[in-house]
């Protein structure tokens, strides 16, 4: 758990879409890694990136730079 928490440990997997084993619904990857928020509590976070992922982001930092 201190491990965790100080991040000299890390617990993740990672699955990427790939043509000969795709992920259903326009996913491009599924990251399940540990975290801890303290040395005696952990949880699961669970990152879904889907394959707009790029477009949104330009999307997000024009809509930013416009609100400057």
């Amino acid at each position: 758990m201190i491990g965790l928490k100080d991040d000299s440990v890390i617990y993740a997997y990672t699955w990427e879409s790939k043509a000969t084993a795709p992920l259903p619904s326009e996913l491009k990857s599924v990251e399940v890694s540990a975290q801890a928020s303290n040395s005696s509590n952990a949880y699961a976070k669970i990152v879904y990136t889907f394959n707009n992922f790029d477009e949104c982001a330009k999307d997000m930092k024009s809509a930013q730079a416009q609100n400057l």
